[in-house]
């Protein structure tokens, strides 16, 4: 599942109007799932957004909701979100709605958020919402209870692990029956209370510390395992089950590792994990040219048959730049005496990273938006 971004100001930052920001929502590709995300976040006045969601194209069934709402969502009182939630469009299948009540949110407005999301989602992320925070653990069963998913729920960063027991036991119990993707905090001792169903588990990067006592049991039914967080130099994933053969470590902000430690981590990681994200953390990027390609030829004997996706790690800027370069050499703007030439010449001879990049990048769909990898559903 990707975020597809969409611009609907022009450079003036004026607002488009609906017919103009529709028909680039119609060039959005079909047949594939998506969250379309709105740039400038909360660009777009109510009256907008309400006419632009009543044509909303069919074949778009994904939102990011924070985007469209509000440049600041947490200073969204829950009425105006209330109102906001009647006007999305009928046909949203997938929706992120992650960090958008204010801290600390009462238990009324933390039930008048829940019932007020679509009633027909086969995705939803309600991270970082304060779920469970100065509420009884009955409570907090009838508030997950409530939620409509049929499919994927991210639960993550509810403070459910720091309450009771007791309530993280509620909160699992009261997860709707058909969830086989589930994202959630909750205390390794009630990791046995997973639903069985589940398939898809993400959690907090915390239980991969030294420090957290007692180890989470990962249930036997899970085989893809995603950790949210910043990772720390002592972590490691020699104790992985065998029976996980897919590890997403997406933003996980590995960037601020050294080289040594990144190979490392990747080194523990048992050989009985055929698929391993780690995009999104910003590899190559402070690093020189030498360091990125020592970094990249350290990881290859960790990525045979593509076992390792790199993409998203910060190269894409330097692509971006030095793409127009080499067109432009390309076309025989750019004599090979000029010294951008030599910089391009420079680049392909010194840079594993760039070039083996730029070819990829030439081929791709030009549009006006970007599609950036999510967690749950990358692979």
């Amino acid at each position: 599942m990707y975020e597809y971004v969409i611009r609907v100001t022009n450079s003036s930052k004026e607002s488009y109007c609906v017919t103009e920001i529709l028909a680039r929502l119609k060039r959005t590709p079909r047949n594939q799932s998506y969250l379309v995300k709105c740039s400038p976040p909360g660009a777009l006045s109510d009256d907008l957004l309400k006419e632009l969601f009543m044509q909303w194209p069919k074949h778009i069934i994904g939102l990011h909701l924070n985007s469209w709402l509000s440049p600041n969502p947490r200073n969204t009182d829950i009425d105006r979100l209330e109102m906001f939630c009647k006007w999305l469009p009928s046909n949203l299948r997938l929706l992120d709605a992650s960090y958008t009540l204010k801290e600390l949110p009462s238990p009324e407005v933390q039930q008048r958020f829940v019932k007020a999301l679509p009633k027909s989602l086969e995705y939803l992320s309600i991270k970082g919402n304060g779920l469970g925070r100065r509420m009884r653990a009955a409570h907090i069963k009838d508030l997950v209870k409530t939620l409509h998913v049929s499919h994927a729920l991210d639960l993550r960063e509810n403070n459910f692990h720091h309450a009771e027991e007791i309530a993280g036991l509620q909160a699992l119990s009261g997860l709707p029956a058909k969830i086989t993707v589930l994202g959630i905090d909750t205390h390794p001792m009630l990791m046995n209370s997973i639903p069985s169903q589940v398939r898809r588990l993400g959690l907090p990067i915390f239980y991969l510390s030294p420090t957290c006592k007692p180890k989470p049991i990962i249930p036997a039914t899970v085989s893809y395992l995603e950790f949210s967080g910043y990772l720390f130099e002592e972590m490691t994933l020699a104790h992985l089950p065998s029976y996980i053969t897919s590890l997403s470590l997406e933003r996980c902000n590995l960037g601020i590792l050294t080289n040594q430690d990144i190979i490392k981590l990747v080194a523990s990681i048992p050989k009985t994990v055929t698929w391993v994200s780690l995009r999104a953390n910003r590899l190559f990027t402070k690093r020189t040219v030498s360091e990125r390609d020592r970094l990249l030829e350290s990881l290859a004997p960790f990525n045979t048959d593509g076992r390792l996706q790199l993409d998203d790690n910060g190269e894409e800027e330097w692509i971006r730049a030095a793409l127009p370069l080499i067109n432009g050499i390309e076309q025989q703007r750019v004599p090979n005496w000029d010294c951008a030439y030599q910089i391009a010449t420079y680049l392909g001879a010194h840079s594993l990273t760039l070039f083996k990049k730029l070819a990829q990048r030439k081929r791709m769909f030009t549009s006006i938006a970007e599609t950036i990898p999510l967690i749950n559903g990358s692979q």
